[in-house]
């Protein structure tokens, strides 16, 4: 389930992640809250599917956005 949070990436820390310049990829990558519930961001440019498997509960299917491979 995608729901728009108007948490947006800058184009620079997408870039410094791809190229693996950034210092602190963990400010972008992983698990942020965002208003009342959270995103999760990964980055794994040869993935066909990636999924979200809480600990309980059901897991999700992560969405690619954009063309970020």
């Amino acid at each position: 389930m995608r729901q728009q949070t108007g948490y947006k990436i800058k184009a620079g820390d997408i870039t410094s992640i791809q190229y693996g310049n950034s210092d602190q990829p963990q400010n972008v990558l992983g698990r942020h809250m965002a208003g009342d519930g959270q995103i999760i961001r990964a980055y794994h440019p040869d993935a066909v599917h990636m999924r979200v498997l809480p600990s309980r509960g059901a897991g999700y299917d992560m969405e690619r956005i954009g063309d970020t491979s």
